[in-house]
């Protein structure tokens, strides 16, 4: 197989697999010599924030001089973005070549892999084969049955805030995801977990007893902001040094300072990381389509808040910098998503919306249902047959003193920020 050939190959294969659990990817990996079990893992779940947690640890790692392995989902931009080291992609013909070694085992297999599956195992084998000193890890939908978590025990399992999303699989509750999430707490293991408090901390605090699990939270309290400028937001926590960090908004402060805690972590376990690589991975952490600036005149700003919970930290970080203005929304999203409150959430701040529909994404709404919907909004709603048609229309479409702010959906952001000649 070439290149295009493998990518076909991957989309081919349905997202989850015919049984959920952790059968088809132990009978996998035991047959490629469990690769996942010589490695040192990060391993990050949570419902908004996860992949900026990853981002910032990954980021400190490699600042303290280690090779670090970085596997995310989903890519904004290119497949390979999904299995990194040192945030260097893998290579096209890496990725062919373990895929079609994974092909040659999935023949002897009883059921077949989920696509998920097989992205996990080839990151394993590639980690592996790097021979990577840490891989930051992240989960790609709740924790308990996901593919990652049949690793060991990590040398931290940290959770990222929690709030309804996926709930068709996860569950209908606050209490019912947090379960799910905390499935990756390994016996005598090492938690950090996202201080929000509430019913998910209480799911922490009992799965932590159950399975002699040591509980850390971070402490918001200790966040003291430092101001803000037009490229990072200021910061410290407790009584370590002064931050600062290229992602903006409170939340992103409260995301980093659970990182700290989970650096923290990591130090107590013999782990050498210096204060000099805390502040520099802290300062260079970059994470497409979180708040980013695509361009400042005119405003134009892409975030990948994709529910509600996510949607509206958007909102308040936008509120924040810009007190008064209002924005263009250009929106699509995928089915299976609270489109009614991923909307109120951000009605409050729109002059307008400007509906998408990604191409590359077999279950986005389709756009004519979210023209529908935003009926009971009562603001001017256009459709658009391309995502560059819409970003056009939106563009043409806010007054001077507006922005456009791109947000509903990760599978829409790689087009968009293509566009204004970020890869």
């Amino acid at each position: 197989m070439n290149y295009e050939e493998t990518i076909e190959f991957i989309h081919s294969i349905p997202w989850m697999g015919k049984k959920l659990g952790l059968t088809q990817i132990g009978e996998l990996l035991s047959m490629m010599d469990d690769p996942q079990h010589n490695l040192k893992f990060i391993h990050v779940a949570g419902t908004n924030g996860k992949g900026s947690v990853c981002e910032m640890t990954a980021r400190i790692l490699e600042e303290a001089g280690y090779k670090t392995g970085f596997f995310i989902s989903p890519y904004i931009n290119r497949f390979n973005e999904r299995i990194q080291i040192n945030h260097v992609p893998i290579s096209d013909e890496d990725l062919v070549r373990l895929v079609g070694k994974i092909r040659g085992f999935m023949g002897k297999m009883e059921l077949p892999p989920s696509e998920f599956e097989i992205i996990t195992a080839a990151a394993f084998d590639y980690f592996n084969e790097q021979r990577c000193d840490y891989v930051v890890l992240e989960v790609g939908m709740g924790g308990r049955l996901d593919a990652t978590n049949i690793i060991n025990t990590p040398l931290a399992a940290v959770i990222a805030t929690i709030s309804l999303d996926h709930t068709k699989h996860l569950g209908n509750t606050i209490r019912e995801i947090a379960f799910e999430k905390a499935g990756i707490i390994k016996p005598g293991g090492d938690v950090v977990v996202y201080g929000q408090g509430g019913d998910s901390a209480e799911v922490f605090k009992e799965a932590c007893a159950e399975r002699g699990a040591s509980l850390t939270f971070s402490d918001f309290s200790k966040i003291e902001y430092k101001g803000e400028d037009s490229d990072y937001q200021y910061f410290s926590y407790g009584t370590g040094g002064d931050y600062a960090l290229s992602l903006f908004g409170e939340h992103q402060l409260k995301n980093a300072a659970t990182v700290l805690e989970t650096i923290e972590l990591l130090r107590k376990k013999g782990i050498s990381i210096d204060e000099k690589a805390v502040r520099d991975g802290l300062k260079r952490a970059a994470w497409p389509g979180r708040f980013e600036i695509l361009s400042r005149d005119p405003l134009f700003i892409a975030d990948g808040g994709h529910n509600p919970e996510g949607a509206g930290a958007a909102v308040e970080t936008f509120k924040k910098r810009y007190p008064g203005k209002r924005a263009v929304i250009l929106t699509g999203m995928s089915e299976g998503k609270a489109v009614r409150d991923i909307l109120s959430a951000v009605d409050g701040i729109a002059s307008g919306y400007i509906v998408i529909q990604s191409e590359s994404n077999p279950r986005a709404v389709d756009k004519n249902t979210l023209l529908e919907e935003l009926k009971d909004f009562n603001k001017p709603a256009k459709t658009a047959e391309t995502i560059k048609d819409g970003i056009l229309l939106a563009l043409e479409q806010k007054s001077p003193e507006e922005a456009v702010l791109v947000i509903g959906s990760l599978y829409i952001l790689g087009p968009v920020r293509e566009y204004f000649g970020r890869k």
